[in-house]
Protein backbone atom coordinates (compact mmCIF):
# COMPACT_ATOMS: atom_id res chain seq x y z
CA UNK A 1 0.00 0.00 0.00
CA UNK A 2 1.36 3.36 -0.51
CA UNK A 3 2.07 5.88 2.54
CA UNK A 4 -0.22 8.68 3.05
CA UNK A 5 0.72 12.20 1.27
CA UNK A 6 1.73 14.28 4.04
CA UNK A 7 0.51 18.18 3.94
CA UNK A 8 3.27 20.33 2.53
CA UNK A 9 4.10 23.11 4.87
CA UNK A 10 4.79 26.63 4.00
CA UNK A 11 6.71 29.18 6.30
CA UNK A 12 5.22 32.39 7.37
CA UNK A 13 6.50 34.38 4.60
CA UNK A 14 5.49 31.79 1.96
CA UNK A 15 1.82 32.05 3.08
CA UNK A 16 1.90 35.89 3.07
CA UNK A 17 3.50 35.93 -0.31
CA UNK A 18 0.03 33.46 -1.62
CA UNK A 19 -2.08 35.74 0.47
CA UNK A 20 -0.49 38.63 -1.47
CA UNK A 21 -1.12 37.02 -4.77
CA UNK A 22 -4.48 35.71 -4.39
CA UNK A 23 -5.90 39.07 -3.30
CA UNK A 24 -4.34 40.61 -6.18
CA UNK A 25 -5.91 37.70 -8.81
CA UNK A 26 -9.73 38.39 -6.56
CA UNK A 27 -9.29 42.20 -7.03
CA UNK A 28 -8.38 42.42 -10.72
CA UNK A 29 -11.20 39.29 -11.46
CA UNK A 30 -13.98 41.50 -9.46
CA UNK A 31 -13.03 44.72 -11.47
CA UNK A 32 -13.49 42.97 -14.90
CA UNK A 33 -16.98 41.92 -13.11
CA UNK A 34 -15.86 38.35 -13.97
CA UNK A 35 -15.81 34.98 -11.43
CA UNK A 36 -12.53 33.98 -10.66
CA UNK A 37 -10.39 31.90 -12.77
CA UNK A 38 -7.06 30.51 -12.95
CA UNK A 39 -4.66 32.37 -14.19
CA UNK A 40 -1.61 30.82 -16.06
CA UNK A 41 1.53 31.53 -15.71
CA UNK A 42 3.48 34.28 -17.47
CA UNK A 43 0.23 35.89 -18.33
CA UNK A 44 -0.01 39.91 -17.97
CA UNK A 45 -2.22 41.14 -15.01
CA UNK A 46 -2.42 44.36 -15.48
CA UNK A 47 -6.03 45.55 -17.15
CA UNK A 48 -8.76 42.62 -17.58
CA UNK A 49 -10.11 42.60 -20.99
CA UNK A 50 -13.70 43.76 -20.33
CA UNK A 51 -11.95 47.03 -18.87
CA UNK A 52 -10.87 47.63 -21.90
CA UNK A 53 -14.33 47.37 -23.78
CA UNK A 54 -16.38 50.62 -24.60
CA UNK A 55 -18.82 50.23 -21.11
CA UNK A 56 -16.02 51.62 -19.52
CA UNK A 57 -14.86 54.43 -22.04
CA UNK A 58 -14.40 57.54 -20.03
CA UNK A 59 -16.07 59.57 -23.10
CA UNK A 60 -19.41 57.09 -23.02
CA UNK A 61 -20.04 57.64 -20.11
CA UNK A 62 -19.18 61.92 -19.84
CA UNK A 63 -21.71 61.53 -22.54
CA UNK A 64 -24.19 59.13 -21.27
CA UNK A 65 -24.14 61.91 -17.59
CA UNK A 66 -25.29 64.50 -19.68
CA UNK A 67 -23.21 67.91 -18.01
CA UNK A 68 -21.19 69.72 -19.32
CA UNK A 69 -17.72 69.49 -17.23
CA UNK A 70 -14.79 72.53 -17.73
CA UNK A 71 -11.44 70.95 -18.56
CA UNK A 72 -10.49 71.18 -14.98
CA UNK A 73 -13.57 69.35 -14.01
CA UNK A 74 -12.77 66.56 -17.26
CA UNK A 75 -9.78 66.37 -15.28
CA UNK A 76 -10.57 65.03 -12.04
CA UNK A 77 -13.58 63.16 -13.21
CA UNK A 78 -10.77 61.23 -15.32
CA UNK A 79 -8.84 60.93 -11.97
CA UNK A 80 -11.78 59.30 -10.27
CA UNK A 81 -12.05 57.44 -13.68
CA UNK A 82 -8.93 55.63 -13.42
CA UNK A 83 -9.78 54.47 -9.70
CA UNK A 84 -12.49 53.63 -9.69
CA UNK A 85 -12.51 51.55 -13.13
CA UNK A 86 -10.22 49.02 -11.13
CA UNK A 87 -12.23 48.91 -7.95
CA UNK A 88 -16.05 49.16 -8.59
CA UNK A 89 -16.54 49.72 -12.00
CA UNK A 90 -20.08 48.75 -11.42
CA UNK A 91 -20.24 52.43 -10.17
CA UNK A 92 -20.73 53.85 -13.88
CA UNK A 93 -23.71 52.28 -14.57
CA UNK A 94 -27.09 54.40 -13.28
CA UNK A 95 -28.06 55.62 -11.23
CA UNK A 96 -24.05 55.97 -9.17
CA UNK A 97 -22.87 57.64 -12.37
CA UNK A 98 -25.56 60.45 -11.26
CA UNK A 99 -24.04 60.37 -7.79
CA UNK A 100 -19.91 60.76 -9.77
CA UNK A 101 -21.08 63.71 -11.58
CA UNK A 102 -22.24 65.40 -8.53
CA UNK A 103 -18.78 64.69 -6.75
CA UNK A 104 -17.13 66.54 -9.51
CA UNK A 105 -18.61 69.75 -8.49
CA UNK A 106 -17.28 69.45 -5.13
CA UNK A 107 -13.81 70.04 -3.42
CA UNK A 108 -12.03 67.25 -2.74
CA UNK A 109 -10.15 66.58 0.40
CA UNK A 110 -8.18 63.73 -0.21
CA UNK A 111 -6.72 61.70 -3.28
CA UNK A 112 -9.42 59.65 -4.93
CA UNK A 113 -6.36 57.05 -5.31
CA UNK A 114 -6.32 56.35 -1.56
CA UNK A 115 -9.54 55.48 -1.77
CA UNK A 116 -10.61 51.59 -0.71
CA UNK A 117 -14.46 50.89 -1.21
CA UNK A 118 -16.35 49.43 2.05
CA UNK A 119 -18.81 46.77 1.64
CA UNK A 120 -19.76 44.89 -0.58
CA UNK A 121 -22.46 46.75 -2.47
CA UNK A 122 -22.31 49.19 -4.55
CA UNK A 123 -24.52 51.38 -2.59
CA UNK A 124 -21.88 50.87 0.42
CA UNK A 125 -19.16 51.85 -2.19
CA UNK A 126 -20.43 54.97 -3.04
CA UNK A 127 -21.11 56.08 0.34
CA UNK A 128 -17.63 55.71 1.16
CA UNK A 129 -16.07 57.00 -1.94
CA UNK A 130 -18.27 60.20 -0.58
CA UNK A 131 -17.14 60.20 2.53
CA UNK A 132 -13.71 59.77 1.60
CA UNK A 133 -13.18 62.12 -1.09
CA UNK A 134 -15.66 65.19 0.85
CA UNK A 135 -15.86 64.32 4.45
CA UNK A 136 -14.28 64.42 7.63
CA UNK A 137 -17.07 63.32 9.94
CA UNK A 138 -19.64 60.30 9.77
CA UNK A 139 -23.39 62.01 8.52
CA UNK A 140 -26.62 60.11 8.17
CA UNK A 141 -26.00 57.35 4.29
CA UNK A 142 -29.33 59.05 3.31
CA UNK A 143 -27.25 62.14 2.88
CA UNK A 144 -25.09 60.04 0.23
CA UNK A 145 -28.30 58.15 -1.51
CA UNK A 146 -29.95 61.33 -2.47
CA UNK A 147 -26.87 62.51 -4.32
CA UNK A 148 -28.36 59.03 -6.23
CA UNK A 149 -31.85 60.66 -7.24
CA UNK A 150 -30.86 63.03 -10.12
CA UNK A 151 -32.30 66.35 -9.79
CA UNK A 152 -34.18 68.68 -12.26
CA UNK A 153 -31.90 70.98 -13.32
CA UNK A 154 -27.89 71.40 -13.20
CA UNK A 155 -28.52 74.33 -10.44
CA UNK A 156 -29.27 71.49 -8.02
CA UNK A 157 -27.06 69.17 -9.50
CA UNK A 158 -24.35 71.54 -8.50
CA UNK A 159 -26.05 72.82 -5.21
CA UNK A 160 -26.84 69.41 -3.49
CA UNK A 161 -23.11 67.83 -3.00
CA UNK A 162 -21.89 71.24 -1.52
CA UNK A 163 -24.19 71.55 1.32
CA UNK A 164 -23.89 67.58 1.70
CA UNK A 165 -20.49 68.06 2.33
CA UNK A 166 -20.69 71.19 4.36
CA UNK A 167 -22.25 68.94 7.33
CA UNK A 168 -19.41 66.22 6.40
CA UNK A 169 -16.93 68.67 7.15
CA UNK A 170 -18.46 69.28 10.44
CA UNK A 171 -20.24 72.77 9.82
CA UNK A 172 -23.39 73.93 10.83
CA UNK A 173 -25.99 74.33 7.95
CA UNK A 174 -27.28 77.76 9.70
CA UNK A 175 -24.31 79.37 8.23
CA UNK A 176 -25.37 78.59 4.54
CA UNK A 177 -29.10 80.01 5.69
CA UNK A 178 -29.73 82.81 3.36
CA UNK A 179 -26.36 82.19 1.00
CA UNK A 180 -27.14 81.00 -3.00
CA UNK A 181 -26.76 77.49 -1.16
CA UNK A 182 -29.99 77.22 0.74
CA UNK A 183 -31.91 80.43 0.10
CA UNK A 184 -34.86 79.49 2.13
CA UNK A 185 -35.48 81.36 6.01
CA UNK A 186 -34.99 78.34 8.49
CA UNK A 187 -35.32 78.48 11.53
CA UNK A 188 -33.00 76.71 14.34
CA UNK A 189 -36.02 73.40 14.68
CA UNK A 190 -36.02 73.58 10.71
CA UNK A 191 -32.39 73.19 10.65
CA UNK A 192 -32.56 69.82 13.02
CA UNK A 193 -35.17 68.35 11.04
CA UNK A 194 -33.39 69.18 7.62
CA UNK A 195 -30.23 67.54 9.08
CA UNK A 196 -32.13 64.51 10.36
CA UNK A 197 -33.90 63.01 7.01
CA UNK A 198 -36.09 60.25 7.50
CA UNK A 199 -35.19 58.67 3.92
CA UNK A 200 -33.60 59.63 0.42
CA UNK A 201 -34.73 62.38 -0.93
CA UNK A 202 -34.01 65.63 -3.50
CA UNK A 203 -32.55 68.51 -0.98
CA UNK A 204 -35.33 70.68 -2.08
CA UNK A 205 -38.12 68.48 -0.84
CA UNK A 206 -35.87 68.30 2.36
CA UNK A 207 -36.24 71.71 3.01
CA UNK A 208 -39.63 72.04 2.19
CA UNK A 209 -40.30 68.82 4.44
CA UNK A 210 -37.67 70.86 7.45
CA UNK A 211 -40.11 74.03 6.91
CA UNK A 212 -43.81 72.14 6.79
CA UNK A 213 -42.63 70.19 9.81
CA UNK A 214 -40.96 73.48 11.61
CA UNK A 215 -44.71 75.56 10.99
CA UNK A 216 -46.63 72.18 13.15
CA UNK A 217 -47.55 70.63 9.27
CA UNK A 218 -47.50 67.12 9.40
CA UNK A 219 -45.36 64.60 6.85
CA UNK A 220 -48.49 63.65 5.18
CA UNK A 221 -48.68 67.40 3.95
CA UNK A 222 -45.17 68.07 3.10
CA UNK A 223 -44.77 64.68 1.11
CA UNK A 224 -47.67 66.36 -0.92
CA UNK A 225 -45.61 69.36 -1.07
CA UNK A 226 -42.61 68.26 -1.89
CA UNK A 227 -44.65 66.47 -5.18
CA UNK A 228 -46.14 70.32 -6.25
CA UNK A 229 -44.61 72.89 -8.23
CA UNK A 230 -43.34 74.86 -4.83
CA UNK A 231 -40.85 72.26 -4.74
CA UNK A 232 -38.52 74.12 -6.13
CA UNK A 233 -36.48 77.14 -4.56
CA UNK A 234 -37.98 80.44 -5.96
CA UNK A 235 -37.01 83.99 -6.10
CA UNK A 236 -38.69 85.94 -2.72
CA UNK A 237 -38.27 82.83 -0.49
CA UNK A 238 -39.68 84.70 2.31
CA UNK A 239 -43.00 85.39 0.34
CA UNK A 240 -43.09 81.42 -0.12
CA UNK A 241 -42.20 81.08 3.21
CA UNK A 242 -45.05 82.37 4.29
CA UNK A 243 -47.32 80.53 1.72
CA UNK A 244 -46.16 77.40 3.43
CA UNK A 245 -47.21 78.66 6.82
CA UNK A 246 -50.63 79.68 5.81
CA UNK A 247 -50.73 76.47 4.27
CA UNK A 248 -50.15 74.75 8.08
CA UNK A 249 -52.98 76.67 9.55
CA UNK A 250 -55.50 75.54 7.76
CA UNK A 251 -57.06 72.87 9.44
CA UNK A 252 -59.99 72.77 6.68
CA UNK A 253 -57.54 72.23 3.90
CA UNK A 254 -58.28 69.29 1.26
CA UNK A 255 -54.69 68.17 0.00
CA UNK A 256 -56.48 67.63 -3.14
CA UNK A 257 -56.62 71.63 -3.71
CA UNK A 258 -53.05 71.94 -2.71
CA UNK A 259 -51.95 71.98 -6.11
CA UNK A 260 -54.57 74.28 -7.68
CA UNK A 261 -53.82 76.73 -5.36
CA UNK A 262 -50.61 77.13 -5.54
CA UNK A 263 -51.24 77.13 -9.48
CA UNK A 264 -53.50 80.34 -8.74
CA UNK A 265 -50.27 81.70 -6.59
CA UNK A 266 -47.37 80.90 -8.47
CA UNK A 267 -49.23 82.73 -11.86
CA UNK A 268 -50.19 85.54 -9.87
CA UNK A 269 -46.41 86.31 -8.82
CA UNK A 270 -45.32 85.95 -12.08
CA UNK A 271 -47.76 88.31 -13.09
CA UNK A 272 -46.48 91.07 -10.23
CA UNK A 273 -50.52 90.80 -8.78
CA UNK A 274 -49.10 88.19 -5.69
CA UNK A 275 -52.32 87.34 -3.35
CA UNK A 276 -51.56 88.34 0.25
CA UNK A 277 -52.58 86.09 2.69
CA UNK A 278 -52.30 87.37 5.81
CA UNK A 279 -56.24 87.29 7.55
CA UNK A 280 -57.20 84.57 4.27
CA UNK A 281 -60.11 81.79 4.50
CA UNK A 282 -59.63 78.88 2.23
CA UNK A 283 -62.99 79.69 0.87
CA UNK A 284 -61.84 83.40 -0.04
CA UNK A 285 -58.85 82.00 -1.59
CA UNK A 286 -60.90 79.48 -3.71
CA UNK A 287 -63.46 82.54 -4.69
CA UNK A 288 -60.62 84.70 -5.92
CA UNK A 289 -59.46 81.39 -8.05
CA UNK A 290 -62.29 81.13 -9.32
CA UNK A 291 -62.59 84.55 -10.59
CA UNK A 292 -59.08 84.05 -12.19
CA UNK A 293 -60.43 81.30 -13.92
CA UNK A 294 -62.90 83.61 -15.53
CA UNK A 295 -60.12 86.25 -16.53
CA UNK A 296 -57.70 83.55 -18.23
CA UNK A 297 -60.98 82.54 -20.36
CA UNK A 298 -61.67 85.99 -21.75
CA UNK A 299 -58.12 86.42 -22.87
CA UNK A 300 -58.65 86.88 -26.72
CA UNK A 301 -54.87 86.80 -27.16
CA UNK A 302 -54.24 84.13 -25.45
CA UNK A 303 -56.55 81.70 -27.34
CA UNK A 304 -54.34 82.22 -30.91
CA UNK A 305 -51.63 80.22 -29.19
CA UNK A 306 -50.60 76.89 -31.11
CA UNK A 307 -48.51 74.13 -29.08
CA UNK A 308 -45.56 72.12 -30.52
CA UNK A 309 -46.68 68.35 -30.02
CA UNK A 310 -44.56 66.40 -27.22
CA UNK A 311 -43.77 63.39 -29.44
CA UNK A 312 -45.91 60.51 -27.00
CA UNK A 313 -48.43 58.92 -28.30
CA UNK A 314 -52.22 58.75 -27.49
CA UNK A 315 -54.15 55.86 -27.18
CA UNK A 316 -57.97 54.39 -28.40
CA UNK A 317 -59.27 51.90 -26.64
CA UNK A 318 -63.23 50.44 -26.67
CA UNK A 319 -64.58 48.88 -24.33
CA UNK A 320 -66.27 45.29 -24.05
CA UNK A 321 -69.47 44.51 -22.10
CA UNK A 322 -71.72 41.58 -21.52
CA UNK A 323 -75.20 41.25 -22.87
CA UNK A 324 -77.39 38.33 -22.53
CA UNK A 325 -74.28 36.33 -22.57
CA UNK A 326 -72.49 37.95 -25.56
CA UNK A 327 -69.50 40.07 -25.70
CA UNK A 328 -70.86 43.92 -27.31
CA UNK A 329 -68.70 46.71 -28.07
CA UNK A 330 -68.99 49.40 -24.77
CA UNK A 331 -67.62 53.30 -25.19
CA UNK A 332 -65.11 54.22 -26.38
CA UNK A 333 -61.70 55.68 -24.46
CA UNK A 334 -59.27 57.96 -25.85
CA UNK A 335 -56.25 59.95 -24.71
CA UNK A 336 -55.93 63.06 -26.42
CA UNK A 337 -53.00 65.74 -26.05
CA UNK A 338 -54.13 69.49 -25.58
CA UNK A 339 -52.27 71.27 -28.30
CA UNK A 340 -53.79 74.77 -28.38
CA UNK A 341 -54.62 77.40 -26.09
CA UNK A 342 -57.87 77.04 -26.97
CA UNK A 343 -58.53 74.00 -25.97
CA UNK A 344 -56.43 74.33 -23.10
CA UNK A 345 -59.17 77.29 -22.07
CA UNK A 346 -62.28 75.05 -22.73
CA UNK A 347 -60.43 71.70 -20.81
CA UNK A 348 -60.06 73.81 -17.85
CA UNK A 349 -64.05 75.51 -18.33
CA UNK A 350 -65.17 71.79 -19.08
CA UNK A 351 -63.38 70.13 -15.86
CA UNK A 352 -63.92 73.27 -13.95
CA UNK A 353 -59.75 73.86 -12.53
CA UNK A 354 -57.09 76.08 -13.83
CA UNK A 355 -55.27 73.90 -16.25
CA UNK A 356 -55.49 77.34 -18.47
CA UNK A 357 -52.53 78.87 -16.26
CA UNK A 358 -49.92 76.08 -17.61
CA UNK A 359 -49.87 77.92 -20.68
CA UNK A 360 -46.06 78.85 -20.43
CA UNK A 361 -44.72 75.58 -19.42
CA UNK A 362 -46.52 73.74 -22.05
CA UNK A 363 -45.20 76.49 -24.83
CA UNK A 364 -41.73 76.19 -23.46
CA UNK A 365 -42.37 72.37 -23.95
CA UNK A 366 -41.51 71.17 -20.72
CA UNK A 367 -44.99 70.18 -19.78
CA UNK A 368 -47.82 68.76 -21.59
CA UNK A 369 -51.50 68.60 -21.18
CA UNK A 370 -53.34 65.75 -22.26
CA UNK A 371 -57.14 64.60 -21.77
CA UNK A 372 -58.77 61.34 -20.82
CA UNK A 373 -63.03 60.85 -22.36
CA UNK A 374 -65.33 58.57 -22.68
CA UNK A 375 -67.60 58.91 -26.02
CA UNK A 376 -65.70 62.41 -26.68
CA UNK A 377 -67.07 63.20 -22.92
CA UNK A 378 -64.57 64.50 -20.48
CA UNK A 379 -63.64 62.52 -17.23
CA UNK A 380 -59.47 63.35 -16.26
CA UNK A 381 -57.19 66.07 -17.24
CA UNK A 382 -53.28 64.90 -16.74
CA UNK A 383 -49.96 66.76 -16.61
CA UNK A 384 -46.87 64.90 -17.96
CA UNK A 385 -43.10 65.83 -17.55
CA UNK A 386 -41.47 65.77 -20.77
CA UNK A 387 -38.02 65.32 -19.94
CA UNK A 388 -38.17 62.73 -16.90
CA UNK A 389 -41.16 61.00 -18.42
CA UNK A 390 -43.21 61.38 -15.88
CA UNK A 391 -47.16 61.63 -15.06
CA UNK A 392 -47.25 64.69 -12.80
CA UNK A 393 -50.86 65.03 -11.71
CA UNK A 394 -54.34 63.12 -12.96
CA UNK A 395 -57.76 65.39 -12.08
CA UNK A 396 -61.37 65.40 -13.05
CA UNK A 397 -63.92 67.64 -12.65
CA UNK A 398 -63.87 70.27 -10.25
CA UNK A 399 -60.06 68.70 -9.12
CA UNK A 400 -61.95 65.43 -7.98
CA UNK A 401 -59.78 62.56 -7.79
CA UNK A 402 -59.51 59.82 -11.01
CA UNK A 403 -61.84 56.67 -10.75
CA UNK A 404 -60.74 53.41 -11.07
CA UNK A 405 -62.55 52.56 -14.07
CA UNK A 406 -60.95 55.72 -15.61
CA UNK A 407 -57.47 54.68 -14.16
CA UNK A 408 -57.87 51.18 -16.26
CA UNK A 409 -57.28 53.14 -19.43
CA UNK A 410 -55.04 55.62 -18.05
CA UNK A 411 -52.70 53.36 -17.19
CA UNK A 412 -53.11 51.15 -20.12
CA UNK A 413 -52.21 54.47 -21.83
CA UNK A 414 -48.85 55.01 -19.30
CA UNK A 415 -47.66 51.94 -20.21
CA UNK A 416 -47.93 52.61 -23.90
CA UNK A 417 -45.60 55.25 -23.39
CA UNK A 418 -43.36 54.27 -20.76
CA UNK A 419 -43.68 56.86 -18.40
CA UNK A 420 -43.18 56.99 -14.65
CA UNK A 421 -46.26 58.06 -12.23
CA UNK A 422 -45.72 60.21 -9.35
CA UNK A 423 -49.39 61.48 -9.06
CA UNK A 424 -50.48 61.66 -5.44
CA UNK A 425 -53.97 61.28 -6.90
CA UNK A 426 -53.54 58.06 -8.44
CA UNK A 427 -51.56 57.03 -5.27
CA UNK A 428 -54.37 57.67 -3.05
CA UNK A 429 -57.11 56.15 -5.43
CA UNK A 430 -54.62 52.92 -5.72
CA UNK A 431 -53.30 53.05 -2.06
Amino acid sequence: MSKKRRKKSYTRAGREAFRVKAEKEQRLAGAAGLRRKNIRKGTPAEVPPAIKSSRYDSNRILDQMGYKFTTSQRARFLDLFEVIRVQRPGLFDAPYRDGLAMLVWTEWLRDPEAWRPDGRGLGAAFRSLAAHLTGRYPISPYFWDSMLIRPDGRKMVIITPRVFAHIAQGESLRDLVGTKLLPVPLTRRMVHILGTPRCPMPLEKMVRRAQVLGYGGTENFAKSLGESRLVRFRENEGYWADVIHWFCRQSDLDVVQLDPILDFLITRYSEDTRVDLKGRTVASVMRGMEQWHGELADLKEFRKRVFDPSGFKGGVWRAVRRKEGRKVPGEVWAVREVLTAKDLVTEGRSMRHCVASYRDVVASRHTSIWSLTEDNRRKLTVEVHNGSRTVMQVRGKGNRLPKVGELKYLMAWVEKNGFKVMSREVEMVLG
